[in-house]
């Protein structure tokens, strides 16, 4: 199943970075064939908040501070795979 990213306003070149970790992230933590959407709202500001969604159940919310720099980079892909297995214990493989 698919992993669907939506982003209002759309994704700034730059944001384009953020979209490709939150993506890696998911696809190494979640259950094959699982259904995840992910709505980005304010990528194109200082603070981006997320909304994912696994399945049909209610999504759960996450802001970060990003910015585009190596070190943001690795802590977006740790603070996303924290959050996720923090909020989805059982579902989801511990890696």
């Amino acid at each position: 199943m698919p992993i669907t990213i939506y982003a209002d306003p759309p994704l700034a070149p730059t944001s384009e970075m953020c979209l490709s970790i939150v993506r890696q992230a998911l696809t190494d933590a979640r259950p094959a064939g699982e259904a995840w959407v992910v709505m980005i709202f304010g990528a194109d500001q200082d603070v981006t908040h997320f909304d994912f969604r696994r399945g049909i159940k209610t999504p759960k919310s996450l802001t970060l501070a990003i910015q585009d720099d190596d070190a943001s980079r690795a802590l977006v892909y740790g603070r996303v795979s924290r959050f996720l297995r923090r909020e989805w214990s059982g579902a989801l493989a511990a890696h």
